[in-house]
């Protein structure tokens, strides 16, 4: 559980070039521009844009010569959330373009070409419907341990409407209302509590490191 962040400003001095001020915000900050050519979107994409005002600014005190945060909003507006299911969506909307090119499905393992409407590549997909299992040579499996496009079309095409068990992760589902850790059950409510003040402790974790690199690099100069 978090979220992605981005630089708003950096401001640097003039003179000696070092840097005075700097802002970082939450990728969901602003709202999405308009664009003439919406009306023909048929399939639009979820909004990535929330006005998330959660940002942290760092300004450069130039009688102590040190850096300090002078703004700071830790509230975002949205839902945290899980990087790897935006992958994963990411890679369900691409397998819509893809076809399968050549298909062998003698016996429980099938072998399978797929490739997308609008690209000359072309991959090779094993699927054992044995075990509901399929792996493909672009190995995005095995790399991110996230189904990809050419496997979820094949999942498709051997009649398995429903994710595999074992590509699913249990810390990535959202339906559980407690996770049982031997005879311990944790409230999903207070662990998400937990998850939010580790993500704030990352945040003062990483602010440190900026101070320091910010140092070292005044040093440096």
């Amino acid at each position: 559980m978090g979220f992605s962040v981005r630089k708003n400003y950096t401001n640097k001095s003039k003179i000696d070039k070092q840097i005075t001020s700097i802002r970082y915000l939450c990728s969901k900050n602003g709202h999405r521009r308009k664009d003439k050519r919406d009306h023909l979107t048929k399939k639009p994409r979820p909004g990535t844009r929330t006005d998330c005002h959660s940002r942290m600014g760092i300004m450069l005190n130039r009688e102590i010569v040190k850096y300090y945060v002078h703004d700071f909003v830790p509230e975002h507006n949205h839902l945290l959330h899980v990087p790897a299911f935006e992958r994963f969506q990411d890679e369900w909307e691409k397998s819509l373009g893809i076809c399968v090119k050549q298909r062998n499905e003698l016996g429980t393992t099938h072998e399978y070409l797929v490739a997308s409407y609008d690209e000359a590549s072309e991959y090779k997909v094993i699927g054992d419907l044995s075990n509901q299992t399929v792996s493909c040579n672009c190995k995005k499996i095995e790399t991110f341990g996230i189904l990809c496009s050419h496997a979820l079309k094949v999942l498709d095409a051997m009649d398995i409407k429903l994710i595999p068990e074992i590509y699913i992760m249990k810390r990535w589902t959202r339906g559980a209302k407690e996770e049982n850790l031997g005879s311990t059950t944790i409230d999903v409510e207070v662990y998400s509590n937990f998850l939010i003040y580790f993500s704030s402790l990352i945040i003062f974790v990483l602010l440190k490191f900026i101070l320091s690199y910010l140092r070292g690099l005044q040093t440096w100069i």
